[in-house]
């Protein structure tokens, strides 16, 4: 059986990914408005709250927060929750770098999610969590990299 069979969640109570609440919230809206089953996370909800929310209700979590591995990773660890990291977007207060990881668009956002979220949905497993980072190659060719360990995405990131 496919992690997609294992996984699916098309029932609109318990959506699938949950969609962090310091990603544009335009586009999360966009997603579950055209069918991936997205939920928006609410604005000021802690970060610890929700990755155990997350956990009981078996969702991903798709942030820019690459910062949660030194604030969150036993949390994120004990709930057993997959996440989709989004790198390029520069987090507010911090200069923004000439590199093009550090450089995307909204645009360019959205053609990522669009483009690779039933990609990754057909690797979740409820058994098992992933760990995924979501990226531009070039300024129209999304890519993704799936790891198996929350350290292999803290070293990629690093990078």
């Amino acid at each position: 059986m496919t992690g997609k069979e294992d996984w699916d969640s098309t029932e609109p109570n318990n959506p699938l990914f949950l969609y962090d609440e310091g990603l544009p919230p335009m586009i999360g809206k966009v997603l579950a408005h055209v069918g991936f089953s997205l939920e928006v996370g609410e604005k000021g909800t802690d970060d610890e709250t929700l990755i155990a929310e997350m956990g009981a209700k078996h969702q991903t979590w798709i942030t820019k927060d690459d910062r949660a591995r030194a604030e969150h990773e036993t949390d994120i660890l004990a709930a057993g929750i997959s996440i989709v990291f989004i790198r390029g977007l520069s987090h507010h207060g911090r200069r923004r770098s000439s590199l093009r990881r550090n450089t995307v668009s909204l645009k360019e956002v959205l053609l990522m999610l669009v483009s690779k979220l039933d990609a990754i949905q057909s690797e979740l497993s409820p058994r098992r969590p992933h760990y995924f980072i979501l990226f531009m190659r070039t300024s129209s060719r999304p890519d993704l990299e799936k790891h198996s360990t929350l350290r292999e995405v803290w070293e990629r990131l690093a990078r």
